[in-house]
């Protein structure tokens, strides 16, 4: 028992020892001279910019503590970068081998100030770690302090976690939105001795407020992160309007890949396309002296605008998919909203797009080629059961109580540009939709049409059913089309220009009704009834959409005049002589008749051209 207590006994005072040992290692090794000549000169080397430390202290227990350090900004007055504090634990064994292996830092409160001057060029870009190093040019070595020598840096560190960080942007131009940042920072770090390898791996939640004109939009999340890839689940508020965004990003620093995804259980489209009235417009710095800048002024037509790829970065790849729950416009929505995209070398692809709205569902694909100036697209959509009155309202045509019923549809388009001339000369498209169980309200061509005839049952027809097929070409329309209403029906084939000019026949078979009516207004029409009382009449219709003009055609009202001629004649023709010899008296009455109204034959003519 004795010789057990001399053993505690002498382990305690190894133990003693050893802490001394360290203590006094700390206290004299660790000086603040010693510690600076470690920090700062490699990290001013590395940044191009004065760092300074406000002070440093070294203990056996609590590790190493840095006091406001800074990194200022090229004037070398303001800073760029500061933390309140910075405290580093390190293994004491490895203290006894000359080096600091450190375990653990925490950083608190540090801040970064990203400033836009009035030139457009911002404070970062002067960092010397972000200038580029020529081709095959060897890295920079760093100079070693004279005087005494600094310690070497432990090669990793094993956590690193960083408390109420803050970011600040402002924009003197008053162009970007001002961004105020926080982030509480988790971090595991390699780092070479020489500076010139870093690799590092860690989780950050942060929350983003930013302030442009009437627009506050709050951004809160988390990213996980790694040297080569970034993870990222954010969830982004302007207003009323709640967005996902959810991704990664892959050598972000190289040849970027984006996955980039968004969801929204329901958004207001009318608001979010009046957000634009909210943003300021462009400004002069305070105290640049410089004029209010101008709109700058349209490029000559000549002078084709450059292609929207020349924009993004060259090995720019971004892919991922839109859901929306419902997506809302004044009184029409979309729901189950669902895409899948891609841009990769100028080319963005849009797949599996599909919804509901109006009643019935759509889909579609498209592919936009950004490397040509003015853009190239091709793309096909299909309709399935869709309310044409509120489609119609929601793309801006004309009021849905105009046009009603169900519609299907599928087309393929293909076209170059977005306006104009070379819109109308590079569209081309193929398609065909039906219609059933609608009407059709006061239509400029539907009035025409009544007005002509003398119907004012076709102001406003009635159909169970419209088939039409249209051919696109050099801002032209071949359009064919077949319809049966309540009482009539038509077909017509001709051209419809993008411009809004009719050529478009029309041949309109009115029933027994109809006919009836048609012949109050006209008699030559009880000419044209056939066996069952149906009168087929051959219409033009020209003009412009908003103003059509209606017309019989010339060619079918020749041929009807002919035709009738022809009925009279053999119908004269067929009658004996001895029959056609009346008495006076039963003469007379048919002879006025005959004066006043003509013949069947003049009665068409007079009806038909109005003489």
């Amino acid at each position: 028992m004795q010789r057990f207590g001399k053993i505690i006994g002498v382990l305690i005072i190894i133990i003693a020892l050893v802490l001394i040992a360290a203590h006094l290692l700390i206290r004299f090794y660790l000086t603040e001279e010693r510690l600076k000549a470690l920090i700062i000169p490699p990290a001013e080397e590395a940044l191009g910019r004065p760092v300074t430390i406000g002070g440093l202290k070294a203990g056996l227990l609590t590790g190493i503590t840095v006091d406001r350090a800074a990194i200022k900004e090229a004037d070398g007055q303001r800073d760029f970068a500061a933390v309140e504090r910075l405290t580093l634990r390190y293994d004491l064994l490895k203290l006894f081998q000359r080096r600091l292996a450190i375990t653990e830092i925490t950083v608190h409160r540090p801040e970064v100030s990203v400033i836009r001057a009035a030139d457009g060029s911002f404070n970062y870009e002067t960092l010397a770690l972000l200038q580029p190093r020529e081709p095959g040019a060897a890295a920079p070595a760093t100079p070693k302090p004279a005087g005494k020598q600094a310690l070497p840096l432990a090669v990793s560190v094993s956590g690193i976690r960083v408390e109420d960080a803050r970011l600040h942007f402002r924009d003197l131009k008053k162009e970007l939105p001002e961004v105020d940042g926080r982030a509480g920072i988790t971090l595991a770090l390699d780092i070479s001795p020489d500076l010139t390898r870093l690799d590092y791996n860690g989780r950050a939640e942060i929350t983003v407020d930013a302030r442009h004109g009437g627009l506050a939009p709050h951004l809160e999340g988390t990213v996980e992160f790694t040297a080569r890839r970034a993870d990222y689940d954010l969830n982004l508020n302007i207003d009323r309007q709640d967005v996902r965004l959810h991704g990664s990003a892959v050598d972000f620093t190289t040849g970027p890949t984006v996955i980039a995804n968004l969801e929204s259980a329901d958004l207001d489209l009318e608001y979010l396309a009046g957000l634009g009235a909210a943003l300021p417009e462009s400004q002069p710095s305070p105290g640049s002296g410089a004029p209010p800048r101008e709109k700058p002024a349209a490029p000559p037509a000549t002078t084709p605008a450059p292609a929207p790829a020349t924009a993004l970065p060259p090995k720019l790849r971004v892919s991922g998919t839109v859901d929306i729950g419902r997506a809302r416009h004044r009184e029409f929505a979309v729901t189950n909203f669902h895409l899948v995209y891609e841009l990769a070398q100028g080319i963005l692809t849009v797949g599996d797009l599909r919804g509901n709205c109006a009643g019935g569902g759509f889909g579609g694909e498209a592919r936009v080629d950004l490397t040509i100036p003015g853009l190239a697209y091709e793309g096909k959509l299909q309709l399935t059961d869709i309310g044409i009155g509120d489609l119609l309202i929601m793309t801006g045509g004309p009021g849905g109580d105009q046009v009603t019923g169900t519609m299907g549809a599928a087309a393929a388009f293909s076209g170059r540009g977005t306006a104009g001339e070379v819109l109308r000369d590079n569209l081309d498209a193929e398609g065909g939709f039906r219609l059933t169980n609608g009407a059709i309200r006061g239509t400029p061509a539907a009035t025409a049409a009544a007005d002509l005839l003398g119907l004012p049952q076709l102001r406003e027809p009635k159909f169970e059913d419209m088939d039409s097929t249209f051919l696109i070409k050099k801002g032209r329309a071949r359009v064919k089309s077949s319809i049966t209403g309540t009482g009539w029906r038509a077909r017509s084939e001709g051209t419809v220009d993008l411009d809004g000019s009719l050529d478009l026949p029309v041949t309109m078979v009115l029933g027994r009704e109809l006919s009836r009516t048609l012949q109050q207004t006209y008699s030559w029409a009880a000419e044209l009834a056939n066996e069952e009382g149906e009168t087929e009449l051959a219409l033009a219709l020209g003009g412009t959409l908003r103003r059509p003009k209606a017309s019989i055609s010339e060619a079918v009202a020749r041929r009807t005049v002919e035709k009738t001629i022809i009925r009279q004649l053999e119908k004269a023709l067929s009658k004996p002589e001895d029959k056609q010899e009346k008495t006076t008296g039963d003469t007379a009455p048919a002879a006025a008749t005959k004066k006043k109204d003509g013949t069947p034959a003049e009665q068409l003519l007079k009806g038909i051209f109005g003489r």
